[in-house]
């Protein structure tokens, strides 16, 4: 796999993880205030993972939190 494939595979995991974190959040009618108080992660960062324009590349430790926010396997929110 050479650089450029692995930057657009990176980008489409972004947009993928973005899309579910505020899906998941409407279902449950979560707002991201909340889930930031909820998490202890600060409102702005969620925001930010939800909008894939600003490249924002979480921590595994971050996934595994909001994952375990959701109830779900970490990978759900690749899916």
């Amino acid at each position: 796999m050479n650089q450029e494939q692995t930057t657009c595979t990176t980008c489409e995991l972004r947009v993928r993880f973005a899309a579910n974190l505020k899906a998941c959040r409407a279902i449950l009618g979560i707002s991201v205030y909340k889930m930031a108080k909820d998490t202890d992660l600060q409102s702005s960062y969620l925001y930010r993972l939800e909008n894939p324009k600003y490249n924002i590349t979480p921590s595994f430790e971050i996934i595994e939190k909001i994952a375990d926010y959701f109830h779900v396997s970490p990978s759900v929110l690749f899916e």
